[in-house]
């Protein structure tokens, strides 16, 4: 396959061509995604856009469809040799990232705003994915890219309201036949699965600003943490500072309020009981851990 233009679709290369002069990202989508009879929810008409630009090399003989389109090479067929200042220059370069910002980006904020769980990881590391490949593309300030990075933020912040609590258990419940201690527990593991998918959305790059979503996640759970027994309340520390990525300034903010925590629950453990051997070892590391990047 070798570079030239025309040949996938003459009447969209035609009013691209003819729309290619007005690119801002305000200008509405143009008719031609539309009015193409390709529809772009076809495999068809993905298959025509994203091949848009290149045809079979008429020398090969096992290539299908080598004879060229009449049509297209006569309105489209280059006046002179290939170089790479041509390439460059071609608007038609921009033809598949402004498919992405108009369409694709659109159609994927409608998917986070209603169908998108922010309590799945999975979810949350993929669409980091798909924020970073877009932010790779002209233009790198998009409105769409913005909305679709604010839309997640809402959601992030939806969550949190609706799912991060934690109980204040009185002592005679906390390992009572009611189990109010495995609730907690089970409440501080969704609050950090929460923590963790949020972090996939934190900057760089910076049109993914989580990172005060994650800090407030931290805060409520260390101040609902903080009314919990000793134990619990070192084990909440040593979870939430596990969760944190290694060498970001985000890393260091939430560390500071961790060892607030953390030196809650070591001022009320002691070292003569057995049972609270283990949470003053996680209290010491987070403190330890702390210090170490102040």
């Amino acid at each position: 396959m070798r570079y030239q233009r025309g040949a996938a679709c003459a009447a969209c290369a035609r009013d691209w061509r003819a729309g290619a002069a007005s690119t801002r990202a305000s200008t509405p989508t143009p008719t031609w995604l539309t009015a193409c009879p390709n529809s772009l929810h076809l495999i068809s008409g993905i298959k025509c856009l994203m091949m848009y630009g290149l045809r079979a090399d008429p020398l090969s003989s096992d290539s299908e469809g080598s004879e060229p389109n009449g049509e297209a090479e006569g309105e489209y067929a280059d006046d002179g040799e290939l170089t790479e200042d041509r390439v460059r220059d071609d608007q038609d370069l921009l033809l598949v990232p402004m498919l992405v910002h108009r369409a694709v980006i659109p159609k994927l904020t409608e998917l986070v705003e209603h169908a998108w769980d922010p309590m799945c990881v999975r979810a949350c590391v993929r669409l980091r994915g798909l924020l970073l490949r877009a932010c790779s593309l002209p233009p790198r300030a998009s409105p769409a890219l913005r909305r679709l990075a604010t839309t997640a933020r809402v959601r992030l912040v939806a969550a949190v309201a609706a799912d991060v609590y934690l109980p204040a258990v009185p002592p005679q419940v906390w390992e009572g036949s009611a189990g109010g201690g495995a609730f907690w527990r089970r409440c501080l593991g969704a609050g950090v699965r929460l923590l963790r998918a949020s972090l996939a959305l934190c900057a760089p790059p910076p049109e993914l600003h989580a990172d005060s979503v994650v800090l407030n996640i931290i805060g409520t759970l260390c101040t609902a943490a903080a009314v919990a027994p000793p134990t619990a309340a070192a084990g909440a520390a040593a979870a939430l500072a596990s969760t944190l990525p290694r060498d970001t300034p985000l890393r260091a903010l939430a560390l500071r309020r961790l060892a607030t925590l953390a030196q809650h629950a070591l001022n009320n453990l002691h070292s003569d009981n057995p049972l609270h051997l283990k949470a003053l070892e996680q209290a010491r590391s987070v403190l330890a851990e702390a210090r170490s990047i102040r």
